[in-house]
């Protein structure tokens, strides 16, 4: 018996085929893509920085908010945070509460309440100031043509106006600022030169 051998087929090379190519290719791009957009957002912004420089009392008066309430009405700066009041004790008509808590935080506190002798001397908070002149200073003035007292904390900037009218006291009281906060002395003026009493 004869052997027969196979002839060994010598192996041919495949070329690889379009597809694999193709796909070769987008996958190489979108890895260069995708490394290019990596670098891009992993380097420092560029841009124009402009600044403005407005005063914090022309800020605080360029943008005020109307209260009407029951016995008042009045303007307070816009960039300062309406916030619930205490509940009214007897004797209160109405009371508003402001909040300020950015930078050096204060609060702008309005109360409104019955006085039914019209003297400023009968009010317990007007009293307890100025039974301390080392550390309350009055002050007289007329604002719009009402007369207005101010006991304003000689520590502090901590201060109060009284404001009298038909058997009713109003006491707008701005405390916890610093000595230099503008914007809460602007506030401060704002209301009380915004102030109306209602009929």
């Amino acid at each position: 018996m004869e052997e027969v051998t196979q002839p060994v087929l010598a192996k041919s090379r495949r070329r690889p085929s379009t597809r694999l190519i193709v796909w070769g290719v987008v996958l190489i791009l979108m890895l260069s893509v995708s490394g290019y957009f990596l670098y891009l957002i992993s380097q420092p912004a560029q841009g124009v920085v402009t600044t403005t420089v407005t005063t914090t009392a022309t800020k605080v008066v360029q943008s005020p908010r109307t209260v009407r309430g029951k016995a008042t009405s009045f303007k307070y700066p816009a960039d300062i945070q309406a916030v619930q009041p205490d509940v009214l004790a007897v004797g209160d008509v109405e009371k508003f509460l402001f909040i300020r808590s950015q930078l050096s935080a204060w609060s702008l506190a309005i109360q409104v309440k019955r006085l039914p002798s019209g003297n400023l001397s009968d009010d317990s908070s007007y009293n307890l100031r100025r039974q301390n002149p080392a550390q309350y200073s009055e002050q007289q003035m007329k604002i719009n043509g009402l007369p207005v007292t101010v006991m304003s904390n000689t520590a502090s900037s901590d201060k109060v106006a009284f404001l009298l009218h038909n058997g009713l006291v109003a006491e707008v009281a701005v405390s916890g600022t610093s000595k230099d906060d503008a914007r809460s002395e602007a506030a401060f003026t704002l209301v009380l030169n915004s102030w109306e009493w209602l009929p």
